[in-house]
């Protein structure tokens, strides 16, 4: 960045940009912006000036992010010898300071899969004991969700009960209660194992041992990108581990918004922060964005207070393409098609609602070289390539094109998600994910069916797109 000193392998700021990097040495910053207004970007700089350049407080900085695909990512465009610099998961922060306060040991976290087979134990022991309830009949999947929201919000048993949060339906109190019934058998089950926590756990006992402990803190600032799923617990952990004088500032796009969707700033403890607002779009064509957009506004979607609606970018493209196949198998082998013939020089990736479809991707795609989103990934490619991977692991990345497929009103919403969450909780879910999905495509997005496209996106008839039908795009 000229005149900074600060050199990365990343475009230089623009405009307001620059402004969020040199934002106050202290105190909690909130940067909203839409999808493409470089919140990645902003926050290595950030990150890199508060930890190497800052004039008054520069010190050791936390650079926190959504997933470890997203980690490895942002190291690659980090010189390695970068100093007073740290860059990890909330996960990988929170387990390594309990970890140094004595309070994790190996193997006392429970695989998310163990979590879950613990939480149906719990559910199927209370059920015996309590008699019949439509809520034990639930799966194992839906407990550990509501499990994420109770300990993300730290909610005792009166305070969840009462409470007027839930899904499209909501929880009645009989219900709430029966549910806290079966997380305090779980809690019994899991120490009787030998298990102190699960990954939803660190979060709260993180935020409850830093407001005990004096010590001097590891690190004087904090960065946090893709910061709108954070819970509150993990708000607070993060203002505690924030040295004396220092800063936290959090970038988020709650459009993206998915575990916690709905919930807004001021309700996980930042209505103080100082808040920054991004809505242009230096990603998208005008095409993708216009998509969009119609999809944050349809009734399915869901919104909150701290939705940042984008302004239209000037770049202009193509419009996206509705590509319609035979059944599900030949979508999936168009994909990879495209895939290579648009590789040679362009970065494609192809994404995908649910994780069990990559096996069958990666057999089609044989021996073309292809890199998983995934957080096995430990070297970033640079250059031209095919990626692919779900959703969730696309957060915070861009490609210069983006396939689709499997987009059918059978498939999507995910019927897994209709039966743990209800219908209408599982669309606003999936609809933000599709949010995610387009919003990746920097050029080309190609959005693949075989029977009715899902109605979780605007109608092929909205002049939205290009429909082709059997033949290559």
């Amino acid at each position: 960045m000229a005149g900074s000193g600060i050199a990365l392998r990343l475009p230089a700021p623009v405009g307001k940009q620059k402004d969020v990097i040199y934002l106050d040495e202290g105190g909690e910053h909130l940067v909203l912006g839409t999808a493409g207004s470089g919140k990645t970007l902003m926050a290595i700089y950030r990150a890199v000036y508060l930890a190497q350049h800052a004039p008054r407080n520069a010190g050791s900085t936390l650079l926190l992010t959504f997933h470890q695909t997203l980690v490895t990512y942002i190291k690659s465009l980090v010189p390695a010898d970068t100093k007073q610099l740290t860059i990890e998961t909330f996960h990988g922060f929170a387990r390594g300071y309990l970890a140094s306060q004595d309070m994790l040991r190996d193997n006392e976290i429970l695989t998310p899969s163990n979590h879950e087979r613990f939480l149906a134990h719990a559910a199927a022991q209370v059920a015996s004991r309590l008699g019949t309830s439509t809520i034990f009949d639930k799966k194992p999947a839906f407990f550990a969700d509501e499990y994420r929201f109770i300990v993300g919000h730290r909610q005792r048993r009166d305070q969840y009960i009462a409470a007027n949060d839930g899904r499209g339906h909501a929880l009645n109190q009989q219900q709430r209660s029966r549910i806290y019934d079966v997380m305090e058998r779980y809690w019994s089950l899991r120490r009787e194992h030998g298990f102190r926590y699960c990954w939803d756990d660190l979060a709260p006992i993180a935020a409850r041992q830093l407001r005990g402990d004096t010590t001097e803190r590891r690190y004087k600032h904090i960065v946090v990108d893709e910061s709108q799923d954070l819970p509150p617990a993990a708000v607070d952990a993060l203002t505690q581990a924030t040295g004396v004088g220092g800063s936290l500032t959090l970038f988020g796009d709650y459009a993206q918004q998915i575990h916690l969707a709905g919930t807004a700033s001021a309700d996980i403890g930042l209505e103080n922060a100082k808040l920054t607002i991004f809505q242009d779009n230096y990603r998208n064509t005008a095409q993708i964005s216009r998509l969009a957009l119609a999809l944050s506004r349809l009734p399915t979607f869901r919104s909150n207070a701290d939705l940042v609606e984008p302004r239209e970018p000037r770049a202009d493209g193509a419009p996206p393409t509705i590509w319609r196949h035979a059944d599900q198998t030949q979508q999936m082998t168009a994909a990879v098609q495209l895939a290579q013939q648009d590789s040679s020089s362009r970065q494609v990736a192809i994404l995908l609602r649910r994780r069990e479809d990559e096996a069958d991707l990666r057999r089609l795609l044989g021996r073309t070289p292809a890199t998983r989103l995934h957080r096995s990934v430990r070297i970033w490619p640079m250059g031209s390539g095919v990626f692919y991977g779900t959703y969730h692991a696309a957060r915070g990345l861009e490609f210069d094109t983006v396939i689709m497929p499997l987009l059918d009103e059978n498939l999507v919403p995910n019927q897994r998600e209709i039966e743990v969450l209800g219908r209408e909780e599982a669309a606003a879910r999936e609809s933000n994910l599709l949010y995610v999905g387009i919003t990746r495509a920097k050029a080309n997005l190609v959005l693949m069916h075989s029977s009715s496209l899902t109605s979780l996106l605007p109608s092929p008839s909205s002049g939205l797109f290009t429909e082709v039908s059997g033949a290559a795009p």
